[in-house]
């Protein structure tokens, strides 16, 4: 790709026809944008129908939301019968050689660092592997679809018969169990295109390189801890919902006749019934449904569009109406309900009727967009499900979150107008009802996003605490103390975000300067390093009947202090790297994923790695064989024993194919040859690790070093690694291709803070030299935003532009 470093960094998302799937995705490039600074460019496969709504919507996104729709496909050779998935399917499919043309383009000029499709896109992943792109899936619906996409390959292998005849409920991990009759549509007839392509993309899912989701852990905490499980072999999933609208953009004639009905009405008083923008019902249930709001006596708003005998799904691909749908409805009945009831044709501005007070209840077709925004709103449901995996969603809504009714479905295949007067009635007015609306109401404290629950504290730490550290999923938190002890503190309660101590013991004698989790594959486990300069490894462990109790599971005794240690995970182990107070870094090795004790140093050529960093002042950070390491020791006698008061380590966060081990290391010591950051590299062919970078410029090389933070990368061409020493904290972007030497190229991106002079900063330090000091640093997961954390309190979030400019987004002061 011919672009420069100050290129904005570009995501490309590829939607699937359909509007349920294009709003969250907009909504998503919108946070993108504001978030984290990234352009967002729309390719939108053309199914060949209008696209009027798409357009509409794409079109007026601010600046850096653009689209690019690609040419038509042709359907011509499928039966008129063919199902929506099938055609959803191969509306991408046969758009992939327009999709790679364009994308061609587009990387000539932009950097493209991620690539996101959503559910029916995975045909795509292709043309991101073409140009050297990982793959992210955005899910447009529920977790609980998600899971049974995981186990869709298992349970075809386990059943012959269609899913609709299983006798037993299916049971997925974490999940509500459901009837196979709830499965979604194209999954129904195992000999249909549409269940053969399906259940293909379903096997290609674990491909992915993680997968967003629309949804929020309050909603589904189980389904999604059961996919976060450790050893599942699955790609990481990322609840970032509810991304839902704002507003109801879309403006039709008599819209404002809806909301200003709606302020003639009693609180809480009116039922809306929407089928979504493809839902259609036959005429005969249009009927059975007007009659049923007339016998209920209940006020209501009805989005009622024209009826279709062979399809539920009639209006999908954005087809309108074609007559009035007015008159399908009895006769007589928009007169009999005038005083009750609004009838709207075809749309109504659905976020303001949801968020308005007179609005008690929604019947509703249980698209997931709609179910997300009904929740937000805090408004009950009657569940009737139409088509795709809506049955899946009422049953999460009826039997697991408990904040709908479903209706029945009778011997006729119909939904009776008894029956709906039932459900409206006992909906709005009923003991039932008002259950609904209360546990409704809770979830939709649990989505809201406020300002002021920013402001409430997450947990509270003990006076005395020294340092801390989340796990990795940032489900637990570990604290340690000056008295040194250890406090591991949970969220168990899914209604809360708030944490609280779960388990303290004593760890040492000697107060805990710092903590740091062991990755989640190799258990829930905490490494611990004293003032007194040892090191040791906590797990959590059940013996017997015992409840979970932490056990000392390996102590590492030394001549020297452990400063630092991190652990990083590469294809084969589990690595350990410490660094020392006399200048040198350990590496260890597990040896048994099972058994957290078994450590040993890691042996290169038969040679236990442990080498002194001095050796790079001569060699000019040259690689060098391990075996001539006692000599080199000999040599740097003449600048006397190092004394080193911090290190501070951050591995490469990548995990890819062919990706090897690599860690920044730098230290706080007496010896400038020895402080400033070097990036360390496995070679495998030599079995030794080689110094391929160093983050310093000539003028800087002595600087003491105090954090180094090395960044999540979504696609860049380079590494991006934040180090903090005494002159401020410098952004180093380092290449991805070594020169002939073996060395990375390294480029000073930016400085975030710095003092006004050297002579300034030495003067600072010499009166205040703890408070000048950046001593955390930590990335968010895109790899954008940077938090710092300053020894005298403050807390800073720096982000980039799309130039690349850094700038301090927000500062967080102490409270004491």
């Amino acid at each position: 790709m011919e672009t420069t470093q100050e290129s904005p960094l570009h995501v490309v998302i590829v939607p699937t026809p359909g509007m349920g799937h294009l709003i969250p995705l907009i909504e998503f490039a919108k946070r993108l944008v504001d978030l984290h600074k990234f352009a967002v460019t729309f390719f939108v496969p053309n199914d060949g129908s209008p696209m009027k709504l798409q357009r509409q919507l794409l079109l007026t996104q601010p600046e850096p939301i653009s689209s690019i729709f690609l040419p038509p496909v042709s359907f011509d050779d499928l039966p008129e019968d063919a199902k929506i998935e099938t055609r959803i399917i191969l509306s991408l499919n046969r758009s992939l050689h327009f999709l790679r043309d364009s994308f061609q383009v587009l990387a000539q000029s932009t950097r493209v660092v991620a690539f996101v499709v959503d559910v029916f896109g995975i045909d795509a992943f292709d043309v991101a592997k073409e140009f050297g792109l990982e793959p992210y899936i955005f899910v447009t619906t529920a977790v609980m679809l998600l899971s049974l996409i995981f186990e869709l390959p298992k349970l075809d292998q386990m059943f012959s018969c269609e899913y609709r005849d299983l006798p037993e409920p299916i049971k997925l991990p974490g999940c509500v169990p459901f009837h196979g009759s709830d499965v979604p549509d194209p999954l129904q007839h195992r000999t249909n295109f549409a269940y053969q392509e399906t259940l293909q993309q379903c096997k290609r899912y674990p491909l992915a390189a993680g997968i967003v989701i629309n949804s929020f852990m309050d909603l589904e905490k189980g389904t999604l801890d059961a996919l976060m499980e450790s050893g599942r072999g699955l790609p990481a999933v990322y609840p970032v919902g509810p991304l839902i609208r704002t507003s109801s953009t879309s403006e039709v004639e008599g819209s404002n006749n809806c909301l200003r009905w709606l302020d003639e009405q009693p609180s809480g008083s009116v039922l809306y019934v929407c089928f979504g923008s493809g839902g259609t019902l036959s005429h005969e249930q249009l009927n059975e449904l007007a009659l049923g709001l007339e016998m209920s006596g209940q006020r209501f708003l009805w989005v009622v569009k024209e009826p279709n005998e062979i399809v539920a799904n009639a209006t999908y691909f954005g087809i309108e109406n074609v007559k009035n749908p007015f008159a399908f409805l009895p006769d007589g009945f928009l007169e009999r309900t005038k005083e009750v009831g609004l009838v709207v044709p075809s749309w109504a501005p659905q976020i303001q009727v949801l968020s308005h007070g007179s609005t008690g209840g929604f019947l509703t077709h249980c698209g997931w967009n709609s179910v997300l925004e009904s929740i937000v709103h805090g408004v009950p449901l009657i569940a009737w499900p139409l088509y795709a995996e809506q049955k899946m969603n009422a049953v999460l809504l009826k039997d697991g979150l408990k904040v709908a009714f479903r209706v029945r479905v009778n011997e006729d295949g119909l939904v009776g107008r008894e029956d709906i007067a039932k459900y409206v009635k006992e909906l709005i007015e009923g003991d039932e009802g008002q259950l609904l609306r209360t546990r409704v109401r809770k979830l939709k404290d649990a989505a809201k996003v406020d300002c002021t629950d920013m402001e409430k504290p997450l947990a509270i730490l003990e006076r005395g605490t020294t340092c801390s550290a989340w796990n990795y999923c940032g489900e637990r938190l570990a604290a340690g103390s000056v008295d040194g002890s250890l406090s591991i503190l949970d969220s168990r309660d899914s209604s809360s975000s708030s944490f609280i101590c779960s388990s303290k013991f004593k760890a040492n004698e000697a107060g805990i300067v710092k903590v740091a989790w062991i990755p989640p594959e190799y258990g829930d486990a905490v490494a611990c390093i004293c003032e007194d300069g040892t090191l040791s490894i906590w797990e959590e462990l059940v013996e017997g009947t015992q409840p979970l109790q932490w056990k000392l599971c390996k102590s590492f005794k030394t001549s020297s202090k452990v400063l630092d240690v991190q652990f990083g995970v590469n294809q084969t182990s589990l690595k350990m790297v410490a660094a020392y107070s006399d200048g040198f870094v350990k590496i260890f090795e597990l040896l048994d994923p099972l058994e957290l004790k078994n450590w040993q140093l890691q042996v290169l050529n038969s040679v236990h790695l442990r080498f002194p960093l001095f050796l790079l002042h001569f060699l000019d950070i040259q690689p060098f064989p391990i075996a001539e390491y006692q000599n080199v020791i000999d040599s740097v006698s003449t600048f006397g024993k190092a004394s080193c008061l911090t290190a501070c380590i951050s591995w490469n966060p990548q995990r890819g194919e062919g990706q090897e081990s690599s860690f920044i290391l730098g230290f706080n010591s007496n010896t400038p040859q020895l402080n400033s950051p070097k990036v360390w590299e496995f070679d495998p062919a030599h079995q030794r690790w080689l110094p391929v970078a160093e983050l310093a410029l000539p003028g800087d090389k002595g600087d003491q070093v105090y954090s180094v933070a090395w960044a999540p990368n979504i696609g860049r061409p380079y590494e991006v690694i934040a180090v903090a020493s005494q002159k401020g904290i410098a952004i180093w972007h380092v290449g991805s291709t070594p020169d002939l030497d073996g060395r990375l190229s390294v480029e000073k991106a930016a400085l975030l803070s710095e003092h006004n002079s050297e002579k300034e900063a030495i003067a600072l330090l010499a009166c205040a030299p703890i408070l000048l000091k950046v001593w955390q640093m930590e990335w968010d997961m895109s790899g954008m935003t940077l938090a710092t954390t300053e020894s005298n309190g403050p807390v800073r979030l720096w982000q980039s532009n799309l130039n690349g400019a850094w700038h301090e987004q927000a500062a967080f002061e102490p409270t004491s």
